[in-house]
């Protein structure tokens, strides 16, 4: 089994697991790789968002392979196969949005446009309240 590296990061939030689970819904059942584009894409994508502070984020931090096993803990939670170590917010997105492909593409294109808008930082996701819930993310609701 390939090795994340990633204990010590900082837990996906709702944005990076909407934007995962929209890869999950692209992939249709096939579960990509680490090395596959379209995952290095989306580690690139994370990577960018201003979610976590710099400081928080590790040279392992949403890696290829790091992506690609949450890919396989949303497969776990929608079909019973894949890792068994999926987190609360991967069972929560699921329930809120697993049965809602388009949905989750419009909202991954509107966080991604979200996250690069000029004025978007860590620091203003974080001076948002942390027990609020935002539905449709943190990083679309803070613009």
């Amino acid at each position: 089994m390939a090795v994340t590296q990633g204990h010590g990061n900082p837990d996906w939030t709702r944005d990076e697991t909407l934007l995962a689970l929209d890869l999950y819904f692209r992939c249709e059942g096939k579960i990509p790789g680490p090395d596959d584009p379209r995952v290095l894409d989306l580690s690139a994508r994370l990577r960018s968002l201003p979610i976590h502070l710099d400081a928080a984020k590790r040279e392992s931090f949403r890696n290829p392979a790091g992506v690609a096993f949450k890919l396989q803990n949303l497969r776990q939670v929608a079909t019973g196969h894949g890792l068994a170590n999926v987190s609360a917010i991967d069972r929560e997105i699921w329930r809120d949005f697993g049965h809602q492909p388009e949905l989750v593409h419009d909202l991954s294109i509107q966080i991604g446009a979200a996250g690069s808008a000029e004025g978007v930082s860590a620091q203003d996701l974080a001076a948002l309240e942390t027990d609020e819930e935002f539905f449709e993310g943190r990083v679309y609701t803070a613009i």
